[in-house]
């Protein structure tokens, strides 16, 4: 029989480049069933807005700081990316306070931006993929070569002398 625990929804709060703050200093986020529970530090693709954005993992509970029907589950968590260290994301949050930041700006603002673009990440059943350098690269292996061409047709030539012949090579 399952515990009470494992039958409530689970909730991310995940952190974003956004300068907003909330009282945590993250957001929420719904877990869809199926992934595993991620550790904090993972890196999540969440929707924002009218698009995404990428997001780090700081926390998940079971009772969300907004109400429930306004929480969106998120699009996929990053595989490829190792997790961020305890000692960063409490360094981060040290920052946040201090600086009275969101804590996503902080954090989020020492990653270069060509690796926090969710436009740079492919999802697939959850599972976000960083595909920005990989596919240059696979631009520079060679195609193939092509098929060698077909044999040609038998054709027909005409001698002066005698009647059309067909000749085959």
């Amino acid at each position: 029989m399952k515990s009470h625990e494992q039958l409530l929804p689970g909730y991310l709060q995940i952190i974003v480049n956004v300068p907003l703050t909330s009282e945590n200093g993250g957001f929420d986020f719904m877990l869809p069933e199926g992934i595993k529970c991620p550790q904090p530090g993972m890196f999540a693709i969440v929707p924002w807005v009218r698009g995404s954005k990428l997001g780090v993992v700081v926390d998940r509970h079971h009772h969300p700081q907004i109400e429930v029907s306004r929480i969106r589950p998120i699009t996929g968590m990053v595989e490829d990316w190792p997790a961020l260290p305890e000692p960063v994301l409490k360094l981060a949050a040290f920052a946040a306070n201090y600086y009275h930041a969101n804590a996503g700006e902080i954090l989020l603002s020492s990653v270069p931006e060509s690796l926090t673009r969710s436009s740079n990440f492919i999802v697939e059943h959850t599972i976000a993929r960083y595909t920005k350098g990989k596919r240059k690269a696979a631009a520079l292996i060679p195609s193939p070569a092509p098929p060698p061409p077909p044999p040609p047709a038998p054709c027909r030539v005409n001698h002066p002398s005698k009647p059309s012949v067909e000749m085959v090579k």
